[in-house]
């Protein structure tokens, strides 16, 4: 299930001008404090060279694969790995992991954009949709989860989409950590590139990948048959307004307001989010689905590691 990875090679590790030799159309770059880098793609990776050492940015997925919409199984990661480091002629199980995307596409009944709506918020996240509407964030600084629709990404990317997966409903959910593997997943050792193929560290994100998404809190519909008190009416009414207007109007509505005491625009949210989430409502259909989905997924590749 790993699409992008980033591989660190530290200063000393290998030899700049070896790799620079590998790359075809190498860049100069300086940034603001005059320090030089140079980049260049070797396959489908953007190689980075500079007094940090050696960066490999890309998708180990569609490097083994020719694509990233098919899986890579746990038993594929090793060897791929090992094709990737005879080629690029550095070890890369013992270069330093420093970004992990953890990814598969889900089929889904229906077109991913139906089922947003029904994702609320989570925890520290800030939950965000892009101006497209294609596109369902989830943000902290060195974390993100990803929801989109794959074909759509594919056409807007000029990708062809694989035979097998043309009109099909590609649900993509992604789990990125962007740095600090370390302490974000509460590890007593670093990851390396021979972390990836470690049982017990695929499993670990397998089902963080799945708890994240279970933790999101679901909003719920609330049908007329289940309004038994003028309370719930008044709750009722007021969560399908914010349904109809939307997340982002409902986050923009409780910024501009001036309260008297900064604690109380997160307890707004709070309230919101305990109306839209109400246990009196009922589960869509298309979050029951997603759950099942996601689940058998989760299940599938820990049957992979035995």
């Amino acid at each position: 299930m790993y699409d992008t990875v980033r591989f660190w090679f530290k200063r000393g590790e290998v030899c700049p001008r070896y790799v620079l030799s590998l790359l075809p159309d190498v860049r100069k770059h300086y940034d603001r404090n005059n320090r030089v880098f140079y980049y260049g793609t070797f396959r489908n990776f953007v190689v980075t060279v500079s007094d940090f050492g050696v960066f490999l940015h890309g998708s180990l997925a569609k490097y083994y694969l020719g694509n990233n919409i098919d899986t890579l199984k746990f038993h594929e990661v090793e060897i791929a790995i090992e094709n990737l480091s005879q080629e690029f002629g550095a070890d890369l199980s013992t270069a330093s992991v420093t970004r992990i995307d953890f990814s598969t596409v889900i089929f889904t009944n229906q077109p991913p954009i139906r089922y947003y709506k029904f994702l609320g918020k989570s925890g520290r996240y800030r939950r965000r949709l892009d101006s497209s509407g294609l596109t369902l964030y989830y943000n902290l600084k060195r974390r993100r989860l990803v929801f989109y629709d794959k074909t759509a990404e594919a056409q807007t990317k000029g990708v062809d989409i694989p035979t097998q997966f043309v009109g099909q409903n590609l649900f993509r959910y992604e789990m990125r950590f962007l740095g600090r593997l370390k302490q974000q997943l509460r590890l007593s050792y670093d990851v390396m590139g021979a972390t990836l193929y470690d049982h017990d560290f695929y499993r670990r994100l397998v089902q963080r990948w799945h708890n994240e998404f279970m933790k999101i809190s679901k909003i719920n519909i609330m049908t007329t048959n289940r309004i038994k008190t003028p309370k719930q009416a008044f709750e009722a009414y007021c969560a399908k307004l914010v349904r109809a207007n939307g997340q982002k109007a409902l986050d923009n509505y409780i910024s501009k307001l001036n309260f008297s005491d900064p604690k109380y625009r997160s307890r707004a949210k709070a309230i919101f989010n305990k109306l839209l989430t109400n246990p009196a409502g009922k589960k869509a259909d298309l979050v029951s689905e997603l759950e099942v989905k996601i689940a058998e997924k989760a299940e599938q590749a820990l049957a992979d590691t035995q």
